[in-house]
């Protein structure tokens, strides 16, 4: 993993010009808080503002003021020659030349040694040797009458450093101690404070801490940081508490809307079987363009069919195709097909129910095709598509399916292949009685059919 400064020339070269300048004025401790401030330092490589621990340290610089010994001009030159190491990446050679000062560290006085272990602390960041980096924090600590600034930025950075390698105890003890002596402690050292007592697991500290950060950014009318929010979510989804998961989500959905924030409380609504509200949010998300996932739109559809708005969720299902974020599946188009359906939009049901079963190797959708005919009074249709269907096999419901043909060659003036369907159907004790009444109803038109010919009426 990077971290701060490897690679970036320019901004050690910042740094350490900084580092050497400040020093002089023994300021260079609020500078190192600097580097190292931001939530995600680690990972993200950018030197932010301090300024709210600048003013913290100078108020306390005020409060206990100590005598301080000045950096000599031998020292300053040995600093100095380790800037210019540092910040063209020589840190090995800048290590060598604070060893060279090190071993007279008898003729230093205590701010220079403190300064000088400073300087080992940065560039052991800079090398990612982080236990070389606490040692020399903690030599820095040891110095006498060290400026109030100085020890709270080593006291801050040594917490920052055992949480970014998981020695939390030992965070949280750093985190604490310098609360206990910095004037106006800010937001973010709250919420990373809260940090780590949420992998620690003491969520109810973390709940106070984070609870406090975002309080005192909403004082300033500033929004409160994403990732803040997101551990008071990770807490709350972790005891079940899906009232308040609910108010963080609606938060963030207001300030930082994305689309897992929808879907999360979409699935807390479902959860509390708030079925207008899940629908209300899901259909917002669609809206809103973050449904981009096969199984939220037929979940969708499938509420909107519920709710009997079918053709809103056969419109949702068919844009979900042509986006190309619903399959075109025999399962999927036989869904499309149905909404269309019960929306009796019958010729786009049947289009949608044709590809179905092309794309079906058993003859259940084409049965159902036959059906879709049949209600559209397409009866040759129907009647090729059951005959087809039936002898295709894997048909469900071949009672059913025997039921439609025989409606369909009833209507097509085909009695025998009525009768036949009819009889078949009536195998099934399913549909006993319904083919029973069709085949008595194909009796009585044959006998009125015969007297009405013999009559000479056609």
């Amino acid at each position: 993993m990077s971290i701060l400064f490897v690679g970036q020339t320019s901004v050690v070269r910042k740094a350490c010009h900084l580092l050497l300048a400040t020093a002089i004025l023994w300021a260079l401790p609020f500078f190192l808080s600097a580097v190292f401030s931001c939530f995600c330092f680690w990972e993200r490589g950018v030197v932010e503002n301090f300024s709210g621990y600048l003013h913290a340290a100078e108020k306390d610089k005020k409060k206990t003021r100590r005598k301080t010994p000045l950096i000599r001009a031998k020292t300053f030159k040995k600093l100095e020659q380790v800037q210019e190491l540092a910040e063209t990446d020589k840190l090995d050679e800048a290590i060598n030349v604070l060893n060279s000062l090190k071993a007279k560290s008898k003729k230093l006085n205590s701010y220079e040694i403190a300064q000088m272990w400073n300087f080992y602390a940065f560039i052991y960041r800079v090398q990612e040797k982080y236990d070389n980096a606490i040692d020399s924090y903690h030599m820095v600590l040891k110095q006498p009458d060290l400026p109030v600034g100085l020890e709270l930025q080593c006291i801050y950075t040594l917490a920052q450093i055992y949480h970014f390698i998981e020695k939390f105890d030992q965070a949280i003890k750093y985190y604490k101690k310098w609360f206990v002596a910095t004037a106006t402690p800010s937001a973010d050292a709250y919420a990373r404070l809260a940090t780590v007592y949420y992998q620690v697991k003491q969520q109810d500290l973390a709940v106070e801490n984070i609870k406090k950060a975002i309080a005192m950014y909403e004082e300033k009318n500033k929004v409160p940081k994403e990732n803040w929010y997101s551990i008071l979510l990770a807490v709350y989804h972790e005891r079940g508490d899906s009232k308040n998961m609910e108010t963080v989500l609606e938060t963030l959905m207001a300030f930082y809307p994305k689309k897992s924030y929808w879907m999360q409380l979409a699935a807390v609504y479902d959860e509390q079987k708030r079925d207008m509200d899940y629908l209300s949010v899901l259909d917002a998300a669609y809206l809103s363009g973050y449904i981009d996932k096969e199984g939220y739109y037929l979940n969708i559809a499938s509420s909107y069919r519920n709710y009997d708005v079918p053709f809103k969720a056969a419109a949702i299902i068919e844009d979900g195709i042509k986006k190309g974020d619903i399959k075109e599946t025999s399962r999927n188009l036989h869904i499309l097909s149905n909404s269309w359906q019960h929306a009796k939009e019958y010729k786009k049901a049947i289009q949608s129910l044709e590809k179905a079963a092309r794309l079906s190797e058993d003859g259940e959708l084409m049965t159902w095709l036959g059906k879709a005919y049949l209600d559209n009074e397409e009866f040759e249709q129907a009647a090729k598509a059951l005959e087809n269907g039936l002898t295709r096999g894997g048909v469900k419901r071949a009672d059913k399916a025997n039921i439609w043909l025989g409606r369909a060659f009833f209507n097509l003036d085909k009695f025998d292949k009525a009768e036949a369907a009819f009889s078949a159907a009536r195998k099934d004790k399913r549909s006993a009685t319904i083919a029973s009444q069709w085949l008595k109803y194909i009796s009585k038109e044959r006998q009125r059919r015969q007297q009405l010919a013999k009559s000479g009426v056609h």
